[in-house]
């Protein structure tokens, strides 16, 4: 009985302990779940803190560096719309870096910064480069004129017409105001204004002239637009016709010449002009109301006023024989009226006198010599 007694009690005490088994592994999973969550937070939380938040916090500070300094210098490009107008195009659109803008139906453009490059006065900007590059062409009033890209006004708008660059002129542009001509350079600077009637193109009659007309007279302007032979005569004909730099001119029917530089040297006075030689070699007849005289290279030497002329040296040497009124004379070579033309008769200078000639005047008889004084002729 014991042993049965002793077996009963160790079965039923071993299923006490079967049966409260289970109730402390129920307690201990929770105790160990406890301590094995509180490392987790504390071993997780504290590297997440400090790996994980601290490069949030680095890379925060970058991308606000990267979008306060960066996209600050890049922002400065973009536009600062400007207020104040009737009217804001859009940036860009017309050139870049400008923004349209209108106020009083009249046409400006302001920069990135909001500031006004061009003012509000244009009744219509043309595009860049539609006629010269860097240039934008502006109206105003019905006048043209140009802007740069800078905004400058380089020139007023104060044209009717421009005309392309180098039509005329390598970098110059023929302008138009009130159907007169005149030339603006390639900075838009007017070198010549535009009061000429026409305007010929540039080395027709010389290198680096150009021919002008204004009001029915003929001039010409120099390379660098300046007026070198006032337009005063009715016909320029070109150089080399007579002399070599030299060109006949005509007024009101009567011939003179222009040098190289454009200066007059021989009046236009004369009706007639022969070339320079035959007489001598740098002397040319000329002729005014029938009369003979002579110019020479620097001017006239021998006023016109003579009815014939002998060559030089028939008589004498450097002496040409002149006929005045039906009387005779002599000139020299200087053109200085050595023997007066009064007489009626002049004989040659001969071998048996080669210091005299014979000379009839109102029927007396004379000797000149080769100074040009006369003595009576004496009995032999």
């Amino acid at each position: 009985m014991k042993k049965i007694y002793i077996i009963t009690v160790l079965i039923l005490l071993s299923g006490g302990l079967l049966a409260q088994a289970p109730k402390k592994p129920e307690k201990q999973p929770k105790a160990p779940k406890e301590a094995v969550e509180k490392p987790k937070k504390e071993t997780a939380a504290k590297p997440k803190k400090e790996t994980a938040e601290k490069p949030k916090k680095e890379t925060a500070e970058k991308t606000k560096k990267e979008t306060a300094e960066k996209p600050a210098a890049e922002n400065k490009k973009e536009f600062v719309l400007p207020t104040g107008y009737d009217y804001v195009g859009t940036p860009h659109a017309f050139k870049k870096g400008w923004c349209e803008v209108q106020r009083n139906h009249k046409i400006g453009f302001t920069n990135e910064s909001g500031q006004e490059v061009v003012p509000t006065r244009y009744d219509m900007v043309d595009p860049f480069n539609a006629y010269r590059k860097g240039w934008a062409m502006v109206h105003l009033n019905k006048k043209i004129g140009f802007i740069n890209e800078d905004g400058k006004e380089i020139t007023p708008p104060m044209y009717d017409e421009v005309k392309p660059f180098g039509q005329y002129r390598k970098d110059w542009g023929m302008v138009v105001m009130n159907n007169r001509f005149g030339f603006i350079d390639k900075t838009g600077r007017e070198i010549t204004p535009p009061i000429y009637d026409e305007v010929n193109p540039f080395g027709q009659y010389k290198s680096g002239w150009g021919m002008v007309v204004r009001k029915d007279k003929t001039g010409f302007i120099d390379a660098a637009g300046k007026e070198i032979v006032a337009p005063k005569y009715d016909v320029v004909d070109p150089f080399g016709g007579i002399r070599k730099d030299w060109a006949m001119v005509h007024l009101n029917e009567k011939i003179g010449f222009i040098d190289a530089t454009g200066k007059e040297i021989i009046p236009p006075l004369y009706d007639e002009v022969e070339p320079f030689g035959p007489y001598r070699t740098d002397w040319a007849v000329v002729y005014l109301n029938k009369k003979i005289g002579f110019i020479n290279t620097k001017g006239v030497v021998v006023n016109p006023q003579y009815d014939e002329v002998e060559f030089f040296g028939v008589y004498k040497e450097d002496w040409a024989l002149v006929t005045k009124n039906g009387k005779y004379g002599f000139i020299n070579a200087q053109g200085i009226e050595v023997v007066k033309a009064v007489y009626d008769e002049i004989g040659f200078f001969d071998a048996e006198k080669p210091d005299l000639a014979r000379v009839v005047e109102n029927g007396q008889e004379y000797f000149i010599n080769k100074h040009g004084k006369k003595a009576k002729l004496k009995d032999e």
